[in-house]
């Protein structure tokens, strides 16, 4: 058998505005003579020739059967299902195996894995499993600084949530002096929590953090990145701090010299991985009668940080999903180089069946 030979389908049941019988379970020999039912069909009554007393079938029972029928056929045809009836069951002794019946919730199936089923797979009865339990649904990803809705999939039953925070910025570099050289050091990684939910809620608040920003070369020091989180309703909240932003270098340092990055963020609440700290930022190394190096940025999660320069006169480079930025460096008098943005913060969701 092949799609194209799939029968036509009809919209209405047969007889739908005809006159019918609604048809018995029970016999209506001796009740109504000559009336079908679906213990026993047409009664032999009906067989009966006329002349020896028999009676002919009623039209509105024959209506009656087709329309119950094509009913079913309709439903059938426009991909319907069946929730779990405990008087259909009892009457029929139970659900075969290999059995679907439909949520009584409507938002998924179960399947029947043993014989003569009489248990309410909706009250936890034995012998259901649900086929599509552990399947990914979906993914949600928030990546850019803001306060966002989420909404969950009506089908979910857990959800794996990861939080993010963003990365500090870098601080700026001044220079006053011929042949002397300065590098600010790399902002911090945010910090990271991974939640598993099993629990069902109606939405949730998701907070992604902006990542902290470039330090200027008055100089300044650059941001810290901000906090992301995610808040269901009813739920657990988890969060995650951002990375420090690294310090804003000067002539007053001493010279030569060597910086410590910036630290990197922490999360909090999860239960499957509560506490991911961020990398903290590269130190920085400037010589005074030779070419420096700037601290690269801070690792997250999802990303290294911003790459550590080296050379007379370089920016620093931005971080990218909750990275550090990384340092910028300046050589000889009269030269400023400003740092870069640490990484917004991510929220990241996969719900699963």
């Amino acid at each position: 058998m092949q799609a194209s030979n799939a029968p036509t389908k009809s919209a209405v049941p047969f007889a739908n505005s005809g006159t019918k019988n609604t048809i018995p379970v029970a016999s209506q020999i001796g009740v109504t003579p000559g009336l079908a039912s679906f213990t026993d069909g047409f009664p032999p009554l009906t067989m009966t020739p006329l002349a020896a007393g028999g009676v002919p079938p009623y039209g509105a029972d024959f209506n009656g059967i087709l329309n119950f029928l094509s009913a079913a056929i309709r439903w059938s045809q426009a991909g319907g299902g069946y929730t779990y009836d405990a008087a259909f069951s009892a009457a029929a002794g139970g659900y075969p195996k290999g059995a679907m019946l439909v949520r009584a919730d409507l938002t998924g199936y179960w399947l029947n894995s043993v014989e003569n089923n009489t248990t309410n797979p909706d009250t936890g009865g034995a012998g259901w499993v649900n086929p599509l339990a552990g399947r990914l649904l979906g993914i949600s990803k928030y990546t850019s600084a803001g306060t966002f809705t989420f909404t969950p999939n009506p089908l979910a039953r857990s959800w794996r949530v990861i939080v993010t925070g963003a990365g500090g910025g870098s601080g700026g570099v001044n220079t006053t002096a011929a042949g002397e050289s300065k590098a600010s050091t790399g902002g911090g990684g945010g910090g990271t929590t991974i939640h598993n939910y099993t629990t069902a809620f109606t939405s949730a608040s998701v907070v992604v953090g902006a990542g902290g920003a470039s330090g200027t070369a008055a100089p300044t020091n650059g941001g810290n990145g901000a906090i992301s989180s995610f808040s269901p309703v009813g739920g657990t909240s988890i969060s995650a701090t951002g990375g420090s932003g690294s310090a804003g270098v000067s002539t007053a340092a001493l010279l030569p010299s060597q910086q410590a990055g910036a630290s990197g963020g922490v999360g909090s609440g999860g239960n499957l991985f509560p506490n991911i700290v961020g990398g903290n930022g590269g130190n920085a190394q400037f010589p005074r009668t030779s070419n420096g190096i700037s601290g690269s940025g801070g690792a997250s999660y999802w990303s290294s940080g911003g790459a550590a320069v080296a050379g007379v006169n370089a920016g620093g480079n931005v971080g990218r999903f909750g990275a550090g930025a990384g340092g910028c460096i300046a050589q000889d008098a009269g030269n400023f180089q400003n740092g870069a943005t640490g990484g917004d913060g991510v929220v990241y969701i996969e719900e699963y069946a």
